[in-house]
């Protein structure tokens, strides 16, 4: 297997053996040592010197020697991590060697017929077979000496002989397992499997032992009876490995269950990658596992490993080897591998051998369709020695493969959406043209600046704006005035401090926060260094254009403590610059010429509410399928006594900032529910009205009871109305917000995300809304038939709001491609100038009557025919 990158390490390193490292080999030789010693040593001073305990007749080594050959050979084994732990007959030789033997002849038989079991049929690795020969001489010694203190001459089948037999039995097997487990301990640095080794040794020693008492019972009185123990003691052999294949196929059961557990726990694809590795080596205890990702077309993947030890590489490119073999005849069979140890085929056996790879499993991965492979998951070395991989084995790993097929579509399902969730607000919080960060995302960021600063800290936003910026579009053409653009903003953010925020605010206007200054030195600092790179000539297209611009500059706290306040006078600054033909200005109260008449304004709003002067016009929206009028959004209006109709966006930031919200809204709400009651006692049964609320509305926890209170007085049920928020209300005090939300969700009124896309964190908090709406912003909805960044934006909100069950209403539609555009794409609702401009409830009133149809019936036409210029809307979500 050739590999490019971090992938050469597969082919080149070699799997280790069994023991994790030089340092746990060491440990059981000494251990062995030690026991070899004593076991020597107890022979020698105790066991020779012993008298011999003989019956009827005499059992000479000879015979004994195989006896002990053929109990360790017919062996069941328990698998623990890398080691196995067996469980023999060997009980049985040893007891009538007790009891017919001498203790030289005992040792010398136990001895050799265990170390030609270990070294020719079983073929152990020199240190286990050296570790077990050094515990059989130790345990033959203890034996020997626990039996003739309790048993002494006395006959098998008296109760000295019972007692002697188990104690025995019991005294050999405890020491037998803690040796095991004292060495599991030392070769793998981990301390568990006590009681599996114990326990599972005990119970196949306690049932040896009566099956060697019954033996010597029978020898001790009639020794030609003997041939009737050939039947128990096969019986035996063939339970215990019962007992170990059903106790392996239980835990096979069990490791399948937690490997569905941990993969349908995992998210992302590395993470359901990393665990299927994870499981597929605990499952059929391998030491290592990979995982390939094959490409479409032609030889380059993605792989990952796990093992040996606590190695891991993950989803890393790899150029596949096509003299492999292997994973060709996967892709293409679709069909599981399994090569046993040895490797009989002479290629792969090479081919995995220079890996350090002994024996292997193979099985696809299959996609969502269940037809085609996409991956190969490869599990090798089977940890112990006493056995290869098996068909039970190769079963078990295809079912996890069947498991993690799921399981890595849902990851890259997952992954897909959380892409296109950043993509999306990657775009809500960029410009598209300059790739700076745009309005929303700058208010937010000032916002989140100032409560990280404190009262005693400092910061500056600087708002500018180039000169003369329109006569360059009219006279060179708009893809000149984009070139400049995107070479100003590239200028901007090299010569910003990189802890600074730079923007583009719309049109030709930049803005650029910079936080924790040390005073307003720091900010006409970076105001000159603007003003040297705003100066400097471009050179775009085989032209060279000299640009003016103004800075305006205002400092927070001294200017202002709050983003709205403070970005209004740093562009009433930057106007005062522009006038004066200066580079920047600092803000001044004194020369600000708006203070006086916004005072004023203040004063004349506060009256007009009072008197109940401001009114309320309505915006139809309409079902784009059946042409059905559904409701309308009721927008308010000032006609101010002098000035006339005011702008919305003019007035309503004030009332936000001065206490007035809360009656304004009041007002609205109740004008609005008025209106709805007329219109369904009018026939229109289902009519219902949205209203927008503000921050100030959602911090209100008095809210629902003010909604609940205008629609008993109107005699309306909650549906009737709608109320219309937008993430930026959220998000300045998300837990208050939510908490009122949910108040009114109980009440049963409907609730909806205004502008939804534009807002910080959008797709964050839209889970936890009790929302049944969502309104997609006007500006992504105008864009579309042009942009197509626009229309994957307009898309993904619609299929995201009908995966959530949620409506979704589009704002600004202006034309009759626009509505087609948005039917096409699946949006059940929408308003715009294209149906209707908002109107005076006696207006809307003749245009509902005017434009009365039927589903299926030729689109509603505008009240005059004309689509107007749309007003600017502001934040808070009132203008239209």
């Amino acid at each position: 297997m050739s590999t490019n990158g971090a992938a050469d390490r597969v082919k080149e390193r070699k799997l280790r053996l069994p023991f994790p490292s030089s340092s746990g080999e060491q440990r059981v030789w000494l251990l062995s040592a030690l026991f070899a010693v004593s076991g020597v040593a107890i022979y020698f001073l105790h066991s020779i010197n012993v008298p011999s305990h003989q019956g009827s007749f005499h059992i000479p080594w000879w015979i004994l020697a195989p006896g002990f050959a053929l109990a360790e050979v017919a062996v069941a084994h328990l698998q623990l991590r890398k080691e196995v732990v067996s469980a023999s007959l060997v009980e049985i030789p040893m007891i009538l060697g007790l009891f017919f033997s001498t203790p030289s002849e005992l040792t010398l038989a136990l001895m050799l017929g265990v170390t030609f079991a270990f070294a020719v049929v079983r073929k152990q690795p020199l240190l286990k077979m050296s570790f077990n020969l050094a515990k059989y001489m130790l345990e033959v010694g203890i034996a020997i000496a626990v039996f003739h203190f309790v048993v002494g001459m006395s006959a098998p089948m008296e109760a000295r002989g019972w007692l002697g037999t188990f104690s025995t039995t019991l005294m050999s097997d405890i020491f037998s397992g803690l040796a095991v487990y004292a060495a599991i301990c030392m070769a793998q640095g981990k301390r568990e499997g006590l009681p599996e080794v114990v326990g599972f040794g005990t119970i196949a020693s306690l049932a040896n032992a009566c099956v060697a008492l019954l033996a010597a019972t029978i020898l001790w009185s009639s020794p030609k009876s003997g041939w009737l123990l050939l039947f128990p003691a096969i019986l035996l052999v063939f339970a215990y490995r019962a007992y170990t294949n059903q106790r392996e196929n239980h835990h096979s059961m069990e490791k399948l269950f937690e490997s569905a557990k941990v993969l349908q726990r995992s998210v992302d694809t590395e993470t359901v990658v990393s665990a299927m590795l994870s499981q597929a080596r605990q499952m059929v205890l391998a030491d290592y596992a990979e995982y390939i990702l094959f490409e479409k077309e032609g030889s380059h993947a993605l792989f990952s490993s796990q093992g040996p030890g606590d190695e891991s590489l993950s989803l890393r490119p790899l150029e596949m080897d096509p003299s492999e073999g292997l994973w060709a005849r996967i892709a293409a069979e679709g069909q599981p591998v399994l090569l046993s140890r040895p490797i009989k085929n002479e290629r792969l056996g090479k081919h995995f051998a220079a890996r350090g790879i002994h024996d292997a499993i193979a099985v696809p991965i299959y996609g969502a369709d269940g037809a085609d492979v996409v991956g190969q998951l490869l599990v090798g070395n089977h940890l112990g020695d006493v056995r290869t991989f098996e068909e039970g084995d190769l079963k078990l790993l295809e079912t996890l493969a069947t498991h993690a097929s799921v399981a890595l579509e849902k990851g890259a399902l997952i992954d897909s959406l959380a892409s296109q969730a950043a993509e999306n607000e990657f775009q809500a919080q960029h410009d598209a043209l300059t790739g700076l960060y745009n309005r929303a995302f700058f208010h937010d960021r000032v916002m989140s600046s100032i409560e990280e600063t404190g009262a005693d800290g400092m910061l500056a936003v600087l708002l500018m704006d180039l000169d003369r910026f329109k006569e360059i579009n009219d006279t060179l053409g708009h893809h000149i005035g984009d070139s400049l653009l995107v070479e100003m903003a590239a200028r901007l953010s090299k010569s910003m401090p990189h802890e600074a925020t730079v923007a583009r605010l719309g049109g030709d206007e930049f803005a650029i926060l910079l936080p924790n200054i040390d005073g307003l030195a720091s900010a006409t600092s970076a105001a000159d260094e603007l003003v040297v790179r705003m100066t400097t000539p471009f050179d775009l297209e085989q032209l060279t254009l000299d640009v003016d611009g103004s800075i305006g500059i205002a400092l927070y706290p001294v200017h202002g403590v709050d983003a709205d306040t403070l970005m209004q006078r740093a562009d009433v600054a930057m106007y005062l610059a522009k006038e004066n033909h200066r580079g920047y200005e600092i803000y001044a109260s004194d020369r600000d010429q708006y203070s006086p008449s916004r005072l004023a304004l203040v004063a004349e709003l506060r009256a007009a509410v009072d008197a109940d002067e401001l009114e309320v016009w309505y915006q139809p929206k309409v079902d784009l399928l059946t042409r059905k009028v559904l409701g309308a959004e009721a927008l308010v209006r000032w006609n101010h006594p002098r000035n006339g109709m005011m702008p919305p966006d003019e007035f309503v930031s004030l009332a936000e900032h001065t206490g007035l919200i809360g009656p304004m809204t009041e007002l609205v709400l109740d004008h609005a529910l008025e209106r709805c009651r007329h219109l369904r006692r009018a026939g229109r049964d289902d009519f219902k009205v949205a209203v927008n609320l503000s921050v100030r509305n959602l911090m209100d926890s008095a809210l629902p009871t003010l909604v609940s209170k205008l629609l008993l007085k109107w005699n309306l049920p909650a549906d009737a109305v709608q109320l219309e928020i937008t993430e930026s209300t959220i998000m300045a005090d998300p837990v208050r917000a939510i908490t009122t939300l949910s108040a009114l969700k109980r009440m049963g009124i409907a609730l909806s995300i205004d502008d939804f896309g534009t807002g910080y964190s959008s797709l964050a908090y839209l889970k936890r809304l009790p929302v049944a709406e969502v309104k997609i912003d006007r500006s992504f909805v105008m864009g579309m038939t042009t942009d197509e960044n626009d229309t994957v934006i307009v898309r993904s909100v619609i299929d995201l709001a009908r995966n959530l069950g949620l409506e979704v209403v589009a704002e600004g539609i202006e034309t009759q491609e626009a509505w087609d555009h948005l039917v096409a794409l699946g949006c059940q609702i929408g308003q715009g100038y294209y149906v209707s401009r908002p109107l005076p409830g006696p207006e809307f009133d003749q245009w509902l009557e005017d434009n009365a149809v039927d589903a299926g019936s030729a689109r509603p036409s505008r009240a005059d025919g004309v689509v107007p210029l749309v007003p600017r809307r502001t934040a808070s979500g009132w203008a239209r």
